[in-house]
């Protein structure tokens, strides 16, 4: 999946383009992404300044079955997602719902190492925490998982959960995200 990121203009700013122009342009842009096969397809909404919303989608969801891609198609964000769930972090803790200190044990108490992981580095990869298919657990069981407010169980069944302690290192880690 492509993400596209775009800022609403203020009505009447001259330097932003018109909705027509703008659209005409991801027209372009993500029809010949697709004909050149950098992705099977796409999709965008453009929400001009009072404007009616403009969807488009482009080329295949499912390329084997031959499946277009339409308004209902889910599109897998894998990293791109970080990004909401690290803001939607610091929210809670600009509420004081949340220190980025605190350990992780008081949402998982009974996770490997919860009192020593804090969501500051969960947020900033430093917790030490492995990825599922770094271990012997199975691809099988996670390809195609529906996450949810179990999903930190499959983290907590791998035989060596950890890279290195908690703090000491940095190392990407899409686990650590997921207890996010």
């Amino acid at each position: 999946a492509n993400l596209i990121g775009c800022s609403r203009a203020e009505p009447g700013s001259v330097e932003s383009p018109l909705a027509e122009d703008l659209e005409d342009f991801l027209d372009r842009e993500v029809n010949e992404c697709v004909d050149q096969g950098l992705t099977a397809g796409a999709a965008y909404v453009l929400l001009p300044w009072g404007g009616r919303s403009i969807i488009r989608h482009f080329g295949r969801a499912d390329i084997e079955n031959q499946i277009s891609v339409t308004d209902s198609t889910r599109f897998r964000l894998a990293s791109v997602s970080k990004t909401f769930i690290a803001a939607s972090v610091l929210k809670i803790f600009e509420s004081g719902e949340l220190s980025l200190e605190d350990p992780i044990s008081r949402f998982f108490p009974s996770f490997p190492n919860a009192a020593y992981i804090t969501p500051y580095q969960l947020l900033t990869h430093t917790s030490g925490l492995r990825d599922w298919y770094e271990t012997s657990y199975s691809t099988e069981k996670t390809q195609n998982w529906v996450f949810g407010p179990e999903t930190h169980q499959v983290l907590m069944t791998m035989e060596d959960p950890f890279r290195f302690a908690p703090g000491i290192d940095h190392w990407y880690s899409n686990g650590g995200y997921l207890l996010l």
